[in-house]
């Protein structure tokens, strides 16, 4: 076989012919080699996009989390964000922290399926608040049917209730978890980046 081939690469027509073939195929693999690279560049472009994007998302989302709770009735605007007055006493009309106690243990454990490792206050609260969102769902029918009313009565909207239910759990939450509320500014995107 050896033999056959230094025959080959001798005669004038073989030794051509070789080189091509050789020089074709190695421009060949260098080219799927290129390709392969730069498979590996997008990758990491869309990665880095991804990243951006992730960060404008939880912006946009304490952007909004804010403007809900500026036009809310039952919550102070500021941070970090508490029952008004009126939220305390609507509260205590509503009976929530007698609700939020009966499903207790239920709550805890969906807040603790969502908490990951890197999780600080902010996003405890964002969790906390996104739970309150789905009250409706965690409370008795009877208990459902008497804030509706109470909702109809006094003219507000059921979706105002959302944010009261929010506070009470985090603030529930935080208090079983020896965290300070305080400590939700520390990490408020709309706030450190405004540092």
């Amino acid at each position: 076989m050896l033999d056959l081939l230094k025959e080959v690469f001798k005669s004038p027509a073989g030794s051509f012919g070789s080189m091509f073939a050789i020089a074709t195929f190695l421009f060949f693999l260098i080219y799927k080699a290129g390709k392969v690279v730069e498979k590996f560049k997008v990758v990491d472009v869309i990665q880095n996009n991804i990243d951006n994007i992730k960060t404008d998302i939880a912006e946009i989302k304490a952007f909004i989390q804010v403007f809900r709770q500026d036009s809310n009735p039952f919550a102070k605007s500021h941070s970090p964000i508490s029952l008004t007055e009126l939220g305390t006493n609507v509260a205590i009309d509503l009976h929530i922290e007698r609700a939020i106690n009966n499903c207790w243990e239920k709550l805890k454990g969906k807040i603790k399926e969502r908490l990951k490792k890197e999780d600080n206050p902010y996003d405890i609260q964002g969790i906390c608040f996104s739970l309150g969102e789905k009250y409706s769902k965690m409370i008795s029918e009877d208990e459902f049917d008497y804030i509706k009313t109470y909702a109809f009565n006094k003219g507000y909207n059921l979706s105002d209730f959302d944010v009261i239910f929010g506070i009470l759990i985090r603030d529930k939450y935080f208090l079983e978890a020896n965290i300070d509320v305080g400590d939700v500014d520390n990490h408020d995107p709309t706030k450190v980046n405004n540092k």
